[in-house]
């Protein structure tokens, strides 16, 4: 699977029951006729572009890179990585999680965590789903929950800075959006509030 972002960044991820990053790089600038790069030749370049443009990029997210610009360092940001694990409050854990991080890689986490898996660190997550039996129910229920991207970067970047072990805690509940989610090191913890969770 390939990636290509605003100035050059191409990314390369091996895919499968899980992905994996194999290649992070800047091509470089090649000054080929535009027309022979797609199958549009008799469109304009400027029309075709921002065609694809507002056809492809959600409305606020176009909105913030016309005010602001296009934020060229954050695909190397989508890629720092911290030591932290997931964990949950009191002693029952699911089965396993399975998290898609930010920087395109996913991959499933099963408990009990074994100690290479606590040992290792791993990218910003930007989803993390699992199935939790809450006390008094009778089914598991299914959580997606979605981070969102200002707020956890800023809890990870304030908490990991000196590559301390975080605690990614999880206190799952119903209905599903009173969930509380924590952040933590052994000096200060960050409760996350602005992240969105998936009800069906």
């Amino acid at each position: 699977m390939v990636g290509v972002a605003p100035g050059g960044i191409v990314a390369v991820w091996v895919t499968g029951r899980k992905t994996v990053e194999v290649l992070f790089d800047k091509a470089h600038k090649a000054e080929v006729n535009w027309s022979k790069a797609i199958d549009y030749p008799e469109a304009k370049r400027v029309e075709f572009v921002k065609m694809v443009v507002e056809d492809s990029v959600k409305p606020e997210i176009l909105a913030s890179i016309r005010k602001n610009g296009i934020q060229f360092n954050q695909w190397a940001n989508y890629r720092k990585l911290y030591h932290w694990m997931p964990t949950f409050v009191g002693e029952k854990f699911p089965k396993y999680i399975n998290v898609i991080y930010f920087n395109g890689e996913n991959n499933r986490l099963n408990f009990p965590l074994n100690e290479t898996i606590i040992g290792q660190s791993r990218p910003v997550p930007d989803e993390i789903s699992f199935s939790y039996l809450i006390k008094g129910e009778t089914e598991a229920d299914v959580f997606i929950i979605h981070f969102d991207k200002d707020e956890i970067f800023s809890a990870f970047a304030k908490l990991g800075s000196k590559q301390e072990l975080l605690r990614f805690e999880f206190e799952p509940k119903l209905p599903k959006s009173a969930t509380k989610v924590r952040l933590y090191n052994d000096k200060e913890c960050i409760q996350l509030t602005k992240w969105t969770i998936e009800e069906w």
